[in-house]
């Protein structure tokens, strides 16, 4: 028998594509038996993940207890087959021997296993990978290096066929993952052929449109579904796309279905890569379309009770974002403060002790380390500010008490230095007022140091404390060096200073202070003319406007 027609089952298998790996493995082990005369053998594929010889067929002509024992061999721990057969993955290389006893890889066989006399094992590769081993046993006559050729050459075509078999397995398997996946979202999607013929469609397309699969499918037209005033745009969208040019990867458009019932969607289309298909997924937004009609027409109504609403919808979006942000600095600067306390204790406590230390040395070291200390206080102070700016984050409701303004003030300057350079003036009613003492006192403060380092050069100072109908007002002015519109923006933000030392927390601290007692803060300057700040605590909970107007719309 020629070679070639030896192999005529196995190239006609190879050329029709068995689909059954084990059909595939029973051609290539009857080949291999033909070619070499062997009476009994097998064929086993390595697992690409386990590296397990999965022992695909057997085929013995006398009875063999063990046959059907055994069919999966897994490497031991150094990655080395078992068995005689072994040898041959082990080394990657073929061999036959026609006394296996005395091969240096025998290592007998197992009780109830037919004798083998002789024996040939040839690894199935491509490249350098080990896909399978094809095993022979007993035959008539001695094998010899034709046998072992013929066997090798069956190998390569089993080689090739099992890797045609893997990827195509793998493309399978890869096929219906993908069309699980998109059978099963919920979002219509179609697959768009080049001359527009509509080639698949999923569930949710059916369930939007009202047409089936069939009534779809190599039938209908993609332009067919949608409303005339837009498959215009999507045609030219379609044809840059396929020309490779640049397109709206979502657009708007409005299907039409099969009752004539229309559906507002986004297009979210794209092409197939490698041909000149397009596929596209429709996200319904009917009902959001439907809601934001509804809410520009209450909007209009809106507008008929206040003008001011949108503003005052956004300062109060404003507001609680930043109530938000100071929510969350302030659990941060908790901890953070939390953790400095006491090493900053440790550093303060050890000053003491350098101060004291430093008074029995000589006077040329005693100044040198005094100045060294001093530093050192100065630093611990303006950590100690520090901290005292991050636990004010860290409050959560103001303690109000009734206080007094005047001395409320007076309490305020008794902690502040300032220049003979400028101008202090008070306008305080000596009133009580429901507030916190302690954050009020803070934030008034803040902003009077700030006012101070604005008039480097002197200026006048102006502090007001008044009891209004509705609120107490407190007013800073200074006639300092003012603030652009940019600046005066961000003042309140964590952080944001223009100054070369500081923080940038004075302010937000104040912000900070007033949101708690439900106030609010006005900021009014002009570069090189000043600054006025205004608070208003409220002395009682004000109305809820807009809970007023909303209570009449039908929202």
């Amino acid at each position: 028998m020629t070679s070639q027609s030896l192999h005529e089952s196995l190239i006609e298998a190879l050329a029709s594509f068995l689909p059954n790996l084990e059909l595939i493995s029973k051609v290539v082990l009857e080949n291999a038996k033909q070619a070499t005369g062997s009476r009994h053998g097998f064929v086993g594929t390595i697992d690409l993940d386990t590296k397990a010889l999965i022992i695909q067929t057997f085929k013995v002509e006398e009875k063999c207890l063990v046959k059907e024992e055994k069919s999966v061999f897994y490497p031991d721990e150094n990655g080395r087959y078992p068995w005689l057969f072994g040898h041959a993955l082990n080394e990657k290389t073929a061999f036959y021997t026609n006394d296996p006893r005395a091969h240096p890889a025998a290592k007998g066989v197992p009780e109830g296993h037919i004798p083998i006399e002789r024996f040939m094992a040839v690894p199935v590769t491509l490249g350098e990978k080990v896909l399978g081993l094809i095993a022979l046993a007993n035959p008539e006559k001695d094998y010899i290096e034709e046998d072992l050729k013929k066997v090798e050459t069956i190998a390569k075509y089993f080689a090739i066929a099992l890797e045609h078999y893997r990827i195509e397995d793998k493309l399978r398997t890869i096929a219906s993952l993908y069309e699980t996946l998109v059978e099963d979202i919920p979002l219509p999607t179609l697959v768009i052929e080049e001359d527009d013929t509509v080639s698949y469609v999923n569930n949710a397309f059916e369930e939007l449109t009202g047409y089936s699969k069939n009534e779809v499918i190599g039938k209908m037209k993609w332009h067919q579904f949608g409303q005339k005033d837009y498959v215009e745009k999507a045609m030219e969208y379609k044809r840059r796309r396929l020309e490779g040019l640049t397109a709206p990867s979502v657009y708007e458009y409005k299907v039409v279905s099969k009752s004539g019932r229309i559906y507002d969607v986004n297009v979210y289309a794209k092409v197939v890569p490698g041909t000149r298909k397009i596929i596209a997924s429709w996200v319904d937004v009917t009902k959001v379309k439907r809601m934001e009609k509804r809410l520009r027409l209450q909007a209009r109504k809106l507008r008929k009770y206040s003008k001011g609403l949108e503003k005052m919808v956004e300062e109060k979006v404003k507001e609680l974002r930043e109530r938000e942000v100071l929510a969350a600095l302030g659990l941060m600067t908790l901890m953070v403060a939390h953790d400095l306390r006491n090493p900053l204790q440790a550093i303060s406590n050890y000053t003491f002790l350098l101060n004291e230390a430093v008074k029995g040395m000589s006077d040329g070291l005693k100044e040198k380390l005094t100045k060294y200390v001093e530093s050192i206080e100065r630093s611990v102070n303006y950590m100690e500010k520090v901290l005292k700016d991050l636990q004010q984050l860290s409050k959560r409701e103001p303690k109000i008490e009734a206080a007094n303004l005047k001395r409320l003030v007076d309490d305020t300057f008794k902690n502040i230095s300032i220049s003979e350079n400028i101008k202090v003036v008070l306008d305080v009613d000596n009133v009580q007022a429901q507030l916190d003492p302690l954050l009020i006192t803070r934030a008034l403060s803040n902003l009077i140091l700030n006012s101070i380092q604005a008039m480097p050069e002197g200026g006048t100072l102006t502090v007001s404390a008044k009891s209004k109908e509705d609120a107490i007002e407190f007013t800073v002015i200074d006639t300092g060096i003012g603030m652009t519109e940019e600046v005066k923006k961000r003042i309140f933000e964590p952080f944001h200073t223009t100054k070369s030392k500081g923080m940038g927390l004075g302010l937000t601290i104040v912000k900070h202070i007033v949101n708690l007692h439900n106030g609010t803060i006005e900021v009014e300057s002009q570069p090189k003319k000043g600054t006025k700040i205004t608070i208003k605590i409220p002395k009682k909970k004000s109305s809820n406007q807009c809970s007023r107007i909303m209570s009449k719309l039908d929202l």
